[in-house]
């Protein structure tokens, strides 16, 4: 068994994993039965098979675009991401991502505040957006 290092450096969001992944709440009837017509008030079993009528789970948020295993690949809302590795907690969002893979300086576009602009108003209407977790994040990513 072995591990792998991955450093990056992005300008962006820290946000929590949980804010992204299973963030939605479905509900879903387990039961096979004929609907019933008229349940009880707090039924929450079937009087015919005893299965769970109102059953919730987690989901990938469909705001994002991408299922859980694809964020790092193609990102969210089009922005680049990194998570701090297979059992992290944060997700960095960025409107630039520098890997240590990267031959050189990575260079700056000149056009960052206006790219910032942009990078708040999706976060925004992501609901992913806090002035105090944007910034430079340098990750150490590790995947077992």
């Amino acid at each position: 068994m072995g591990a792998d290092y991955y450093a990056y450096t992005i300008i962006g969001l820290r946000v929590p994993i949980d804010k992204i992944i299973g963030t939605v709440i479905k509900h879903k009837n387990k039961c096979e039965c004929e609907p019933q017509t008229e349940p009880m008030a707090g039924q929450k079993f079937c009087g015919k098979c005893g299965c769970v009528l109102d059953y919730p789970y987690k989901a990938d948020d469909p705001r994002f675009g991408v299922d859980i295993w694809e964020i790092e690949e193609k990102g969210i809302g089009g922005w680049p991401v990194v998570s701090d590795g297979d059992y992290g907690t944060y997700f960095y969002i960025g409107l630039l991502k520098a890997s240590g893979e990267d031959k050189g300086p990575t260079k700056i576009p000149y056009h960052i505040e206006g790219m910032k602009n942009k990078f708040q108003k999706d976060m925004e209407e992501l609901g992913l957006w806090d002035e105090d977790s944007y910034g430079i994040w340098t990750v150490l990513q590790i995947s077992c």
